[in-house]
C-alpha cells in the first residue's frame, strides 16, 4: 500500500544489531514497535553475534509478519564495533532506503514515516531522528545534558552518525565504500554532492542500563567517540531550503568542545559535579582523539 510520505517503488530494510547486554526483552520491544509501524519494513536484518544470537532468534516471532535475516558476525572491529555491524548489515539488506535501530531501542509509532518523509527529496541521500535516553534507574545528576551526545543520543542540536536511528539510500552508500571506520554523514553526504535531513517525527528511546551510567563507562565513551573523531573528516554538507538549518555528521572536535562546555550560563550556577564531569569528558575526548590521530 502506497503512502503520501512513501517515496514511489521504494523498498525499505531495518538493520538491527544487538550486544553483550543486548536481552530478548529488547528484541521484543524493538520488534514490537516495528510490527504497529503504519508503514512496516519490507524486511528486518538482525545482525548477531554469540552473544546476541539466541534472544534474537527467541523473539523472532514477535513480528511473523515481517520477513527477518540473521548476518552472524564472526569478527568485530575492537574499536568500531558498532560500525562493523552496521556495515554487515548494510551489504546484507535489499531494501533501497535501510534504517538503522538498535536493539535495546524502541522506535515511537511514526518512527518509519518520519524517514521516509525525508527521501522525498531527491537532494536527501542520509537523515536521522531524535535519540532520547530511557533510564533503567534514575538519571546520573552528574551528568550534563551537553554531554548525552556521548553516549550516543541527539536531540537534533548534533547528529550522531552513523548510529541507531540514522537511515541511508543504500546504493550511493555502498558506491563510496559502506560504513568504514569514521565515515558519517558529512563524508558521505559530500562525496555524493547531497543533503542530510533531520526528521523530528522521527523518535527513538533506547534503553540506558546501570553499568552504562558510571563515570567510568561515561569515560571510555567520550573517549571512543574521540577515536572516531579522529578517524573520520568534517567536510561542510550541502543544504537547501527547509534543511539549511540541519547539521550533520558528527562534529568537530572544536565544535565539540563549544557544544560541550560545562556552562549554559553562569559558572558559578552550574553544579559542580557537571562541571568536574564536563571536564573529564573533555579530556577523555582529546585522548581519544589525540591517540587515534597519532597511530594514523
Amino acid at each position: 500500500m502506497a503512502h503520501a510520505f512513501d517515496p514511489p517503488d521504494q523498498r525499505l530494510s531495518v538493520v538491527m544489531w544487538g550486544s553483550t547486554y543486548t536481552d530478548q526483552d529488547d528484541y521484543c520491544a524493538a520488534l514490537r514497535a516495528l510490527g504497529v509501524q503504519s508503514r512496516p519494513p519490507d524486511e528486518v536484518v538482525i545482525v548477531v553475534d554469540n552473544h546476541s544470537i539466541e534472544p534474537a532468534i527467541r523473539s523472532s516471532q514477535e513480528v511473523p509478519s515481517v520477513p527477518l535475516v540473521f548476518v552472524d558476525v564472526q569478527r568485530r572491529t575492537p574499536d568500531y564495533q558498532e560500525l562493523s555491524d552496521l556495515h554487515a548489515g548494510l551489504r546484507a539488506a535489499s531494501g533501497d532506503i535501510v534504517l538503522f535501530l538498535a536493539a535495546d531501542a524502541s522506535p515511537h509509532k511514526g518512527w518509519v514515516e518520519g524517514h521516509l518523509s525525508c527521501f522525498l527529496q531527491p537532494s536527501v541521500v542520509a537523515a536521522y531522528g531524535p535519540m532520547v535516553p530511557s533510564w533503567h534507574l534514575n538519571r546520573p545528576t552528574w551528568l550534563p545534558d551537553r554531554w548525552l551526545w556521548a553516549l550516543g543520543f541527539s536531540t537534533g542540536q548534533q547528529a550522531v552518525l552513523p548510529a541507531s536511528n540514522t537511515s541511508y539510500r543504500r546504493h550511493p552508500l555502498l558506491g563510496i565504500g559502506g560504513i568504514g571506520s569514521g565515515l558519517d554523514a558529512n563524508a558521505f553526504a559530500n562525496a555524493s554532492g547531497s543533503a542530510v535531513a533531520f526528521s523530528r517525527n522521527a523518535i527513538v528511546r533506547r534503553r540506558i542500563r546501570p553499568h552504562q551510567t558510571s563515570m567510568l563507562a561515561f569515560a571510555a565513551a567520550c573517549r571512543s567517540q574521540g577515536r572516531v573523531l579522529a578517524a573520520g573528516s568534517d567536510p561542510q554538507v550541502p543544504r537547501t531550503g527547509a534543511l539549511h538549518d540541519v547539521p550533520g555528521g558528527k562534529p568537530s572536535v572544536r565544535e565539540t568542545l563549544r557544544l560541550t562546555r560545562a556552562s549554559n550560563g553562569s559558572r558559578e550556577t552550574y553544579p559542580l559535579r557537571q562541571r568536574c564531569a564536563s571536564a573529564i569528558g573533555t579530556l577523555a575526548l582529546l585522548i581519544g582523539f589525540i591517540g587515534r590521530s597519532l597511530l594514523h
